[in-house]
């Protein structure tokens, strides 16, 4: 079967922190992939608010698809495929122990984010190394919630894990903490991807990084790790290119004839 679709993450995939830029080789490539009529999926695990302020939606093309939250929502053709939220009643309890912490957390919704807490040196810490805005300042209204961003150091780990088993708690960087009811696979959006637009498995391909993408890799029929990728990601992918600085994207799109 030929390549109908593609699904690319984004951080060291599409864009590279160590220049502070995305490739324009790659976002060549991915337009002219687009002009071939291969439709194109950003998969993420940064949340849609996070694309709008990154300019990941000012690329020079429009994606066919989002997933986001590293499987927490997906969107396609103006209507969500999924989203995987936090019941209210966790989301209070959640809090409630933030607030009696006196730790920071963000509420990341399908579209919008917002900080209910005051800003303070984890915030700052995280947002510079992201470079991310600061959402804005708001409250819980029984909002929407795909998941949590909690802003705390290592050593709250066990009290949340002990105090919340019904919730999940994924460290990504010294000071925070992804918090979601049901664990974020990307690939299962993207198998509900497949079957939205009447693709088969072996028709998508994926390009990807680091550990999250694993999945990615278990659910398209072709996988490319870039060069800077982990070395576990590279195992499992069916070729690796070059790193992100030296060109991979398009180099690994050329490889399956795309570019």
């Amino acid at each position: 079967m030929s390549i109908r679709i593609a699904f690319f993450d984004l951080d060291w995939t599409l864009y590279d922190h160590g220049n502070h830029h995305y490739v324009p080789s790659g976002l060549k490539a991915i337009k002219k992939m687009k002009k071939r009529g291969v439709k194109a999926v950003l998969t993420t695990a940064r949340p849609f608010d996070s694309l709008r302020k990154f300019g990941a939606l000012n690329l020079g093309f429009e994606w066919d698809g989002f997933i986001t939250c590293s499987g927490g929502a997906s969107f396609a053709d103006g209507k969500y495929l999924h989203k995987a939220l936090i019941s209210d009643c966790n989301c209070r309890a959640f809090l409630s122990q933030c607030l009696q912490l006196d730790l920071a957390v963000e509420l990341v919704g399908p579209e919008e984010r917002k900080l209910l807490t005051p800003e303070n040196q984890f915030t700052d810490e995280y947002y510079k190394a992201f470079r991310d805005e600061v959402s804005p300042r708001g409250v819980y209204e029984g909002d929407e919630v795909v998941s949590f961003l909690l802003f705390a150091p290592e050593r709250y780990d066990a009290i949340f894990e002990k105090a919340f088993p019904q919730l999940k708690f994924i460290r990504f960087f010294s000071c925070a903490v992804d918090v979601m009811q049901d664990a974020h696979e990307k690939g299962v959006d993207i198998d509900l991807m497949l079957k939205h637009f009447g693709y088969h498995k072996d028709e998508a391909i994926g390009f990807g990084d680091d550990l999250p993408d694993i999945s990615m890799a278990e659910h398209v029929g072709h996988f490319v790790c870039m060069g800077n990728g982990k070395n576990e990601l590279k195992a499992v992918s069916e070729f690796v290119t070059d790193p992100i600085d030296k060109d991979g994207l398009i180099k690994g799109l050329k490889h399956y004839g795309l570019a």
